[in-house]
């Protein structure tokens, strides 16, 4: 295509020119680092989850939401296209909607986008489904990150933090799919579908990493 020719995709983790096109956008050598998440981490406490949050996805990642590089969003988000989760919903079923993590206004003014949105976007341009509602919640406290705080008092720092959109469609029935770029304890994932499965929705949750225990 020519935009590939334009735009020639590069490895997230050292930048080095990809010969082929692939879903995870890394080398040989950055790949090899990459943890694909066995059956015991995949699904957490309702939440699934693709990788391990490690070697150069995690490192792209940490670029991406804070070194302002909003490029790595789109390889990023591309990724989370392979997880069976991304097709269709646990029992089988397609997604009405596909939803993220929203972020607080301010936190998005300072730091310029909002990655998770971002990463949305570009994966339903790569494999669409359903319909992308990237404002479906919103966040109506700017609470502390939760990259901050212990987990202990994660699920705290979160309570009441969300809420659906008024301009959402109507959610009773629906299926609807919530992606988020890493999950630790889950507080923040589980607080988001708890806020769904409140106005009436199906929802799951996917993020494209897991923080593993050390």
């Amino acid at each position: 295509m020519l935009l590939d020719a334009l735009l020639p995709r590069c490895c997230l983790g050292c930048s080095l020119l990809l010969r082929h096109a692939a879903v995870l956008e890394l080398c040989a050598r950055c790949a090899a680092d990459t943890v694909a998440l066995p059956s015991p981490w995949r699904c957490v406490d309702g939440i699934t989850a693709r990788f391990a949050y490690d070697g150069a996805l995690a490192a792209a990642m940490t670029r991406c939401k804070y070194g302002a590089d909003a490029a790595l969003a789109g390889p990023l988000g591309r990724a989370l296209t392979d997880d069976p989760m991304w097709s269709a919903a646990p029992d089988g079923q397609a997604w009405d909607l596909v939803a993220c993590v929203p972020m607080h206004t301010w936190r998005r003014i300072r730091r310029g986008f909002d990655h998770a949105a971002l990463m949305l976007s570009h994966a339903h341009r790569a494999v669409p489904r359903a319909k992308v509602c990237p404002g479906l919640l919103v966040r109506v406290r700017n609470d502390l990150p939760q990259a901050s705080l212990p987990a202990t008092t994660r699920r705290q720092n979160l309570a009441g933090a969300f809420a659906v959109a008024r301009a959402a469609p109507p959610l009773a029935g629906a299926r609807v799919l919530v992606v988020d770029d890493v999950t630790t304890t889950g507080a923040t994932l589980r607080e988001a579908i708890a806020v769904l499965r409140a106005a009436g929705a199906v929802a799951s949750a996917l993020a494209l990493m897991r923080t593993l225990p050390t």
